[in-house]
């Protein structure tokens, strides 16, 4: 069915939405805020498109309300001059840098989203057919596109413990979702099983979507969704508490970091206009840490006893470093807005 241009399109911002002056001299940016492909390719899915329509919105209502992930490390990391005068006249640069990097976290979660159904999908067919091996590959997979989205899907969610368990993995309820598949295939080669949990979810990843395409981002938003992923990749990955049994949380591990590189570099633009000495900080921290995973050989085929312990506790000091210049960087770009405001 075609869907309305209100589901697919970005609002049209105003001239009179425009809530900073730019600075005398400068303009404001003519910014094309292109309408995100997501909800035209959900369309065309093989589901009954008016209920999508309707259980969407009532789970983007839900989801909106408790989307909050592992608690914003930018209050917990208060240091820097949060608030700088100058976001108040942001420069030409400014305002575009603002806007790549909200559209572009957006498109990265809209992407994530669409990947983790798909990847389902995949899932669901190979246990299906009773293929072990593949199902247990396409599990990983999966994990590792949630990964991404798991900063913004609140941790006491219903779409947490639908598509991740996530309450389970620190121990705080009976596990499900995508660690349910886990323990199907991994623990007990149980495919039926994977099989059809695998389909259930599938559609749960698609709604996840159409929450994330209507989420307004700013730049600080978008660093304290990288500092939330740093503050678990320590606290439940590298300590062995999400992949319980398959054992491979190196895949978490590198999403995780991943997920947060990929967000601190749509905010780096931005940040080496106001901030250039703590972007450039942060960002060879990054660096540093991405070696050493990198030198860990591919994620899905590492398991966890077969890293020295030595090194699970140099990853974890490494990522926790990193934290404190990332919430200076937050609290220099906190101002911001959304970067809409400014097209």
């Amino acid at each position: 069915m075609d869907w309305p241009d209100k589901w697919v399109r970005a609002p049209a911002w105003r001239a009179g939405a425009v809530s900073r002056t730019p600075r005398a001299g400068s303009w404001l940016v003519p910014c094309d805020v292109r309408t995100a492909p997501f909800a035209e390719r959900a369309a065309r899915r093989s589901l009954r498109g008016v209920l999508v329509l309707a259980v969407a919105t009532a789970a983007a209502g839900a989801l909106a309300g408790c989307s909050a992930g592992y608690g914003s490390s930018s209050q917990r990391y208060p240091t820097g001059t949060p608030y700088p005068a100058a976001v108040s006249h942001p420069t030409a640069a400014e305002q575009a840098a603002t806007l790549r990097a909200t559209e572009g976290y957006r498109r990265l979660l809209l992407t994530n989203a669409e990947r983790l159904s798909s990847l389902l999908g995949t899932l669901s067919r190979d246990a299906g057919s009773g293929r072990l091996a593949a199902a247990q590959r396409d599990e990983l997979a999966a994990q590792d596109a949630y990964d991404v989205l798991r900063a913004d899907v609140a941790t006491d969610s219903a779409t947490a413990d639908q598509l991740d368990g996530e309450r389970w993995s620190v121990g705080a309820s009976p596990f499900g979702g995508l660690h349910a598949i886990e323990a199907a295939l991994w623990g007990h080669g149980a495919c039926p099983v994977a099989h059809r949990l695998a389909t259930a979810l599938e559609l749960q990843a698609l709604l996840a979507g159409f929450v994330f395409y209507r989420m307004i981002l700013t730049p600080d938003h978008i660093l304290a969704d990288a500092q939330s992923q740093l503050a678990w990749t320590v606290g439940v990955a590298v300590a062995g508490r999400e992949e319980q049994f398959s054992h491979h949380d190196l895949v978490d591990v590198v999403s995780a970091v991943g997920a947060a590189r990929s967000a601190f570099e749509l905010v780096a633009p931005l940040g080496r206009l106001v901030a250039t000495t703590t972007t450039a900080a942060v960002a060879a921290r990054f660096a540093a840490l991405g070696r050493v995973l990198s030198g860990l050989g591919p994620p899905a085929s590492v398991v966890d006893n077969a890293i020295p312990a030595s090194t699970w506790r140099a990853i974890a000091t490494d990522t926790d470093a990193i934290n404190a210049p990332l919430g200076d960087l937050s609290g220099l770009v906190a101002g911001f807005g959304s970067g809409r405001t400014y097209a």
